[in-house]
Parts: C-alpha cells; structure tokens; sequence
C-alpha cells in the first residue's frame, strides 16, 4: 500500500489571486519550509506536516494522469469520486469544482500494488475568492478520517503563499461553507463563525507565526498526541537519579550565592571546624 500526494494546479486565476495561488502552488511541491505546526493539540489520527505533492496533469480529454499511471476520466468520475464516502456532500458539485480552471485540488490516493487497484482517499478544492480577497474551500472529501492531514497542510501551506507574496496585498485567512455535520471537525481547526447572512460561512485569521514561532506549543501538542495513543516514551529522555541530584546541588549552589539557602554553607564551615578540632587531637 502507498501514499500518493498529488495536486491540480489553477490555470486561470480570478482577479489578482494570481500571484498568491501560484505561491501555493510552489509551497504544495516544494513543502511549505518553517510553517509545519500541527494545528488540533488532540487530532485523533497521526498528521504528517512534511508533505510535498507531486503535479497532476489532465490531458485534453480529461484522462488524470499520476506520472506513469492513467486514469481515464469516466473511471475518475464515476468511480474514484463517486465511490467515496463523502456523507451528505454533493459529489457531482465536487467534480465540478475539481476540473475549473480557476481552482486548485489537493488529492492523496492510495496504490495498493499487490492488487494493482487505486482508490482517491482525499479531495480538498480551493480558489481565491476575488471579493474577499482570500482563499476559499469550495469542497472536501475524505473516505477514511485522516482527512486532518490535508487540511492541515492547507492552513500551513497559505501561510507559506503569504510569506512568498505582496505582503498586505491579501487578508490572511481561511474562508468556506461548512455543511452541519462537518462545522465540528473544522472548529478543532479553530474555523469561527463569520458575521454574514450563511449561516455556516467559517473562516479562520492566519498570524504570520512559522514553526519557529510556535515551538512551544507544538511541543505540548506531541507530546498530549503521543501519551493519548498510549506510545510508550523513548529511552533516554527521562533523567537519571544522579542528573536530577546534580540538577538540584547545582540549584542549591545558585541559590547559596544570592542568600536563598545557607544550610549547605553552614555544613560546610561545621565540617572545617571538626577537622581542626580532630587535627589538633592528634598532634
């Protein structure tokens, strides 16, 4: 079984979106660099934040082309996107979406080669919405619940096309049209509730942090992940006794010079004086 990451680039761009869409393309192959932070402190499956999508090329007769495999586009359409479980999600609007030129679409398909079979796992169409001046979901589809991982990516990789673009030329967030069931899985994402007349317009602000920035709570946000799936930690991260004793006479001496503990000074001028008084014994 193999993972395979692909991407549809946008070919015709909608108002000025050009230069931020063609950014994210370049972060969706090359990887988006320092902005990798894992964004749920408790995904409930394993997200990846080093992907790299490969280009996907559609032939004049719509036939997905992964490299050297060929999908024809009746199989594509009504096999692979219509076989997915995608809930109440309108699947034939998703492959409308799919093939505007205008939109970009983040794909993982799993290649099961001992059965020379493949099946489309993930789909996530998005656009720059020229009114907003922002990037927009226009569909998402997972079949299995790893679908985290993708959007995930896509908050990132944003992030990364704003770092490559006109700085202020853009707004810095995230905007889609959530169905009801979904609106749960995106507020993990911390997506809000827009003031508008939808309903379940969300949108997300974007900070200009990277991964440098966000260290601190990347780290908390491993470590939670780790202990709720019960993993076991690595040898040689815990402290050893004698670590944590050296860690704490070291304390006690800093604190000795600034006045905090005179306990261990005074042992040591007691222990002085019982060699003088043992010396002058023996003399």
């Amino acid at each position: 079984m193999r993972e395979l990451y692909f991407f549809k680039r946008a070919t015709e761009f909608d108002g000025d979106g050009e230069e931020l869409m063609k950014a994210i393309h370049r972060c969706c192959e090359d990887g988006t660099g320092d902005f990798s932070k894992i964004h749920t402190s408790r995904p409930s499956n394993p997200i990846r934040t080093d992907l790299r999508f490969q280009p996907l090329e559609i032939d004049i007769k719509n036939n997905i082309k992964l490299k050297d495999i060929t999908i024809p586009k009746f199989i594509f359409d009504t096999v692979l996107i219509l076989g997915m479980n995608c809930g109440p999600l309108n699947k034939e609007l998703l492959t409308t979406h799919f093939y505007m030129y205008d939109n970009c679409s983040l794909l993982k398909f799993i290649l099961n080669t001992d059965e020379g079979t493949i099946k489309l796992d993930t789909i996530l169409v998005f656009t720059f919405n020229s009114n907003t001046r922002s990037i927009e979901v226009l569909s998402f589809c997972c079949d299995t619940k790893g679908g985290g991982v993708i959007f995930n990516f896509l908050i990132n990789a944003v992030k990364c096309g704003l770092k490559m673009s006109t700085p202020d030329k853009y707004n810095r967030e995230i905007i889609l049209t959530a169905l009801d069931e979904a609106i749960p899985f995106y507020e993990k994402y911390d997506l809000e509730k827009d003031i508008s007349d939808k309903p379940n317009q969300l949108r997300r602000l974007l900070t200009g942090e990277s991964v440098a920035s966000a260290e601190t709570t990347d780290t908390t946000e491993t470590r939670e992940t780790t202990e709720t799936r019960g993993r076991p930690e690595e040898p040689g991260l815990r402290p050893t006794s004698s670590e944590l004793r050296d860690r704490s006479r070291s304390r006690s001496r800093e604190k000795g010079k600034k006045g905090g503990s005179t306990r261990r000074i005074s042992k040591r001028k007691n222990a002085k004086k019982n060699r003088k008084s043992i010396r002058s014994r023996y003399r």
